[in-house]
């Protein structure tokens, strides 16, 4: 019932010219910060009688329980209840600071696998594994040897430029460092790209605000 409610309500709001109400989203930290974050920056002044909140968050927010309208997440999504609309893939890498490459890794930027376990790394949990993609198209997942773990993927790239590991971070970050980080390689190897998805309840006919935020986004990423 209060889905019900809800969908009754957005359409009420809605407007093909101009939407209206309150929009609420969520996405990940560093994707929303970089990307989400600067598009809706622009859509909210283009639709000034819209309410819009944005959640910058890693975890993965229950919308129909929060009463989430629309959520930016790294993919797969295997959720029933969710429709899940992929945008864009954002390629990937790992990196570590000069000094890391000078003393850990003997001066090398290049990789074998069979080095990947024992050099020190920043992970975002205890047990997070790098997923590394074979010439052939398959993934295989590699656990290194944390050295320092954070949840918030910016302080990860902090660390890592001060020496603390190897990090796994979006390419495009890790060339924002500038000479703070190098681009290692992996011999026979890729770091797997994430798949970025926009996602909405099912259960809820999609509203235009939610269209809107979503076309918005991919024209303006």
């Amino acid at each position: 019932m209060p889905d019900e409610l809800g969908s009754v309500l957005d359409r009420a709001a809605d407007r093909e010219d101009e939407p209206a109400g309150r929009l609420r989203v969520t996405a990940p930290v560093m994707t929303g910060a970089q990307r989400i974050a600067p598009a809706l920056f622009s859509f909210s002044a283009r639709h000034p009688r819209l309410s819009l909140e944005l959640t910058l968050t890693n975890a993965v927010v229950p919308l129909v329980e929060e009463g989430i309208d629309l959520a930016f997440r790294a993919g797969p999504v295997q959720d029933a209840d969710l429709v899940a609309r992929r945008l864009w893939s954002l390629p990937y890498a790992l990196a570590a600071s000069p000094r890391l490459v000078r003393d850990a890794l003997e001066g090398r930027s290049r990789l074998a696998r069979a080095s990947l376990g024992s050099v020190p790394a920043v992970l975002s949990h205890p047990g997070a594994a790098w997923r590394l993609r074979r010439r052939d198209g398959s993934i295989e997942e590699v656990r290194p040897r944390a050295q320092f773990c954070v949840n918030d993927p910016r302080v990860a790239i902090a660390a890592a430029a001060q020496g603390l590991g190897v990090v796994c971070a979006p390419r495009e970050v890790i060339e924002q460092q500038g000479k703070a980080l190098v681009e290692l390689t992996i011999t026979g190897r890729t770091v797997e790209p994430r798949e970025l998805f926009a996602v909405y309840p099912s259960r809820r006919l999609l509203s235009t605000r939610v269209r809107l935020a979503i076309d918005w986004v991919m024209k303006h990423r």
